[in-house]
């Protein structure tokens, strides 16, 4: 069970401070991986990157901060440590094109 989050608390601190559980979503992921890399366009399957902010201590970001990449185009993601603003840009897409497409429900 999640505590109530301190005001003026950003999610990421909530997240590394254990009060706000792992999102996930098994049924998103699998269609994520069922997309060419968004990098590179390999085909399908791909790995489910996700964004290397909002993540704790042995945590991952919430599944639906992620995007289908290739498993060298994650693992360049990960070496890297890439920058949050252009994959933030590609998430919301990719969310957006799962509420068109039916996979999520707004």
């Amino acid at each position: 069970m999640s505590k109530l989050i301190p005001f003026g608390m950003s999610f990421e601190h909530a997240l590394r401070a254990g009060y706000v559980g792992r999102i996930e979503n098994r049924g998103y992921l699998d269609w994520i991986k069922a997309l060419p890399c968004d990098t590179c366009g390999a085909p399908p399957p791909s790995d489910p990157s996700h964004i290397n902010s909002w993540k704790g201590m042995g945590t991952k970001a919430p599944d639906y901060f992620s995007i289908p990449q290739c498993r060298e185009c994650h693992e360049q993601y990960e070496q890297t440590n890439g920058l949050v603003e252009p994959f933030m840009a590609r998430v919301a897409l990719y969310l957006l094109y799962a509420i068109i497409s039916g996979v999520l429900r707004p």
